[in-house]
């Protein structure tokens, strides 16, 4: 798939990084560029907008550098990281990157058309965020147990839904682990997928974690179970898709990477901002509401973390059933 760079994309004032070090342990020399574009490959909510703002506001008091944010949705960040793997390797360009553009896109896909290891440095990871059951606001369905119960009486009148990466393995290990062979709906995007889970086209869906406060706040959705820990749902009052079976988690994650030539003192300076920026108390907060979990020494160890969340991810894409398309 080739994807041309001439997209129309919507920038939004917002400040990052861009800049020179030696090295981490090192006290950074930045050479400031007039302008530093920060690539994303979703829809904004208004909650993960907030943070970034906040989180590129920190960025900019320790840089002094201006960034454009440029949003390319599409295709579960293939068509963000490609543009990324195709920009200029001076600084200028960085993507907000996930586990799925570092390695589960590879695991769906055919064809993807970069590499992750070869075109793509990773700078470090953000937060992770697990993945929540969700039904409509009106749904009948008030408990996961509730909901189980029906489906297992007649699975053949229930749909499930899915947009990205993280939704559709995680429809796939609901049908193995519940033992069912549900109807697996895919739809284009997040937006599709909402207005068919509004007029009972699918009965319920798998949403990525960092969208569940506002569609919460919208009334749009109640939440019956997650796959993990989502930072302000209460465990107490949803349950836990672990309760289908103990392996039933999945967790997704949102990072910064850069085009693979990025000089090494740049990406070291990336990092050293990033690790003070997420002992900021504003941007924990900002993190809390969006429903990210800070990741510890988030650069330490990168490339490890990375290869053993690709090789679970992996693990549930067979348990799922899932073959490239």
């Amino acid at each position: 798939m080739h994807i041309m760079r001439g997209l129309l994309v919507s920038a939004l004032g917002v400040l990052l990084l861009a800049g020179h070090a030696r090295a981490d342990h090192n006290h950074p020399v930045p050479v400031k560029l007039p302008l530093v574009s920060m690539v994303v490959g979703t829809h904004l909510s208004q909650t993960l907008n907030e943070f970034v703002t906040v989180f590129s506001g920190f960025v900019h008091k320790k840089t002094g550098s201006n960034v454009q944010l440029m949003q390319m949705a599409g295709e579960s960040g293939m068509i963000s990281a490609d543009y990324v793997t195709q920009s200029a390797d001076d600084g200028s360009v960085f993507l907000f990157s996930t586990h799925s553009t570092q390695s589960v896109n590879n695991m769906l896909q055919k064809t993807v058309s970069y590499s992750p290891e070869q075109d793509l440095v990773n700078v470090g990871i953000i937060g992770t965020s697990a993945a929540a059951l969700v039904v409509p606001a009106h749904s009948p369905f008030r408990t996961f147990s509730q909901l189980l119960d029906a489906i297992r009486l007649n699975p053949l009148d229930y749909r499930i839904g899915y947009y990205n990466s993280t939704s559709q393995v995680a429809a796939g290990l609901f049908n193995y682990y519940a033992e069912v062979n549900m109807n697996v709906m895919p739809y284009k995007n997040r937006a599709l997928l909402l207005h068919e889970l509004a007029i009972n086209g699918i009965q319920f869906a798998f949403i990525d974690g960092i969208f569940v406060h506002d569609l919460l706040k919208e009334k749009k959705i109640r939440v019956l179970a997650t796959t993990g820990d989502i930072p302000g749902i209460d465990t107490n009052a949803v349950e836990l898709t672990a309760k289908l079976h103990p392996d039933f988690v999945l967790e997704g994650w949102i990072g910064v990477a850069a085009p693979s030539k990025v000089p090494d003192d740049v990406v070291a300076q990336m990092r050293s901002v990033m690790r003070d920026a997420l002992a900021d108390p504003n941007i924990k907060l900002a993190m809390q509401k969006t429903g990210l979990k800070p990741v510890d020494n988030v650069c330490l160890n990168i490339e490890q973390f990375i290869k053993h969340d690709a090789e679970r991810w992996r693990k549930r894409i067979t348990l799922a059933k899932i073959t490239p398309r």
